[in-house]
């Protein structure tokens, strides 16, 4: 048998000064990631406490910490403003959008679209080449079936560009508008 002779240190590689680079950015890396864990940590048990505190109080305890309602005329006007809240969630403003992107025409060009689901009303204000395209948008929403009628506000020849587009604004009656 013989034996072998092995030279370990032969090929010995030198650590190039990009490797160093990367293993001390992958260090610093590894420090700040722990050091924000540890923050958050501290943020959890804060507001663990914080709960705790809170569910250990009784109901007078509780009612003296929120000294907004206090009153009748307060706890009415609070509660005006969470159903308007909820009505403007329960809006299907989706099917509104949804509308008016149908009606899209290549002339016209949507600066605006200002919603008013209380008044059952949407303002729209935008720009159009010529007084043509401006009528045929406002028929198409005559004939979409979420709209019972579009009416043209204002139109304005916009003489400063060289196109002079028509600057418009349509006043809808939106009757989708009603909660389903």
């Amino acid at each position: 048998m013989k034996s072998l002779q092995l030279d370990f240190l032969r090929g010995q590689k030198k650590t190039n000064t990009m490797e160093w680079v990367v293993l001390a950015f992958l260090s610093i890396f590894t420090v700040s990631s722990c050091i924000y864990g540890f923050g958050l940590l501290e943020n959890v048990k804060l507001s663990e406490a914080k709960i705790e505190s809170m569910a250990s109080m009784t109901a007078k305890e509780r009612r003296k910490n929120v000294e907004f309602y206090d009153k009748p005329a307060q706890i009415a006007e609070a509660l005006k403003i969470g159903e308007r809240v909820s009505k403007q969630l329960n809006t299907p403003w989706d099917k509104l959008f949804s509308s008016i992107e149908f009606s899209q025409f290549k002339d016209v060009a949507v600066l605006e679209i200002s919603p008013d689901a209380a008044a059952s009303k949407v303002r729209i204000s935008g720009e159009v080449r010529d007084q043509d395209a401006l009528q045929d948008y406002t028929k198409s929403f005559w004939k979409n079936q979420n709209f019972s009628g579009a009416y043209l506000i204002r139109q304005k020849i916009n003489d400063k560009t060289p196109e002079n587009p028509i600057q418009f604004s349509l006043d809808l009656v939106w009757s989708g508008a009603k909660h389903e």
